[in-house]
């Protein structure tokens, strides 16, 4: 079996190209990522860090309109073949500017938004929430 079979992430001579682009932001990327490893993704500006991304957690294409080119497997499954909840299970990002990822005005209602996406119960979701503070020394 291929490295890119046995792969958390993949991506085979990927591209795109956004709708009413002329050049493609991303264009011919191949590279695989094992199951529980960590990547950093770093580069200059424009150079289609977020467009792989992008790529990776699904918002394209459904989010962004454009000319996909090659494929991205996540977990030996076409990226969008995936349903988004269950991709978002799998699948995180952080961007560089993490004000622009927020979606509650307070620490509590922040971090138990994954909880309420995944429709667990209140209870569960106060206890998730409780152990993340107490592992991370958080008092609220």
């Amino acid at each position: 079996m291929s490295a890119q079979a046995d792969a958390a992430l993949s991506f085979d001579r990927a591209g795109f190209t956004y709708a009413g682009a002329r050049e493609p932001a991303l264009a011919d990327v191949s590279l695989s990522v094992p199951a529980g490893q960590c990547v950093v993704l770093t580069g200059g500006s424009g150079c289609g860090k977020t467009t792989l991304t992008r790529l990776a957690n699904g918002l394209i294409p459904v989010s962004y309109d454009g000319e996909l080119a090659g494929s991205v497997r996540i977990a030996g499954k076409d990226a969008g073949s995936w349903e988004m909840d269950a991709l978002c299970r799998r699948v995180g990002s952080v961007f560089q500017n993490p004000r622009s990822q927020f979606f509650n005005l307070d620490t509590t209602s922040e971090v138990a938004f994954g909880c309420e996406n995944l429709g667990l119960s209140r209870a569960e979701m106060h206890r998730r929430v409780d152990g993340a503070f107490a592992l991370l020394g958080i008092e609220c």
